[in-house]
């Protein structure tokens, strides 16, 4: 039967992604309270929980992005970007051409589009930020000033702490702080950290 075709998971309220199960796509619609309100043309992001807080989904067509607003069933923002993630319930990273910035729910951007990339620092104000020379830094999404220079060939955050390995353009490694305070007085081929 036609309803046994089609499978949909629901987002909140009135609102579910339909699928077609004899496609072999991975192409959503959205209805509303059984009403087609978008085609099953579109991708998802799998990955946003916040659909139901914010009543905004990112979708997309192939490497175009936009945001459809629940509560209006309309588009908020176009299918103007090539990347959007949700950032939190206030900031979305997205990409226009070849660069990256950030913007806030109303399409207003709130970090310049200059950046080769943007990776989020889970449960805090700040990014990892890369430049077109390929180094790396930390801005502060409060002050929107870096906090730690694009200096460094690599930038990792150490678990779940404000501290960070850096590795210089020569090879070197070391740790610093959110603000690139060094945590070490020297810099080392080899480092290596350790859990118990």
């Amino acid at each position: 039967t036609e309803s046994s075709r089609f499978s949909r998971e629901k987002i909140c309220d009135d609102w579910s992604f339909v699928r077609d199960r004899l496609s072999n796509d991975y192409n959503v619609g959205i209805e509303k309270n059984g009403t087609i309100v978008l085609p099953m043309i579109f991708r998802s992001r799998s990955n946003n929980s916040s659909y139901c807080e914010t009543k905004k989904i990112i979708l997309f067509i192939e490497n175009n992005f936009g945001v459809f607003d629940l509560n209006k069933g309309k588009w908020h923002i176009p299918l103007s970007y090539q990347d959007l993630s949700i950032l939190d319930n206030n900031l979305m990273i997205a990409r226009k051409g070849d660069k990256y910035g950030i913007i806030d729910f109303e399409n207003k951007p709130i970090v310049n589009f200059e950046w080769k990339s943007i990776n989020p620092i889970s449960q805090s104000n700040y990014v990892i930020v890369q430049n077109d020379q390929k180094q790396y830094g930390i801005l502060n999404l409060v002050t929107l000033k870096l906090t730690t220079p694009c200096n460094y060939k690599q930038l990792s955050r150490i678990d779940n702490t404000t501290n960070f390995m850096v590795t210089n353009f020569a090879g070197q490694k070391s740790f610093i702080s959110f603000n690139n305070e060094p945590l070490l007085k020297n810099w080392y081929d080899e480092i290596h950290t350790v859990y118990s």
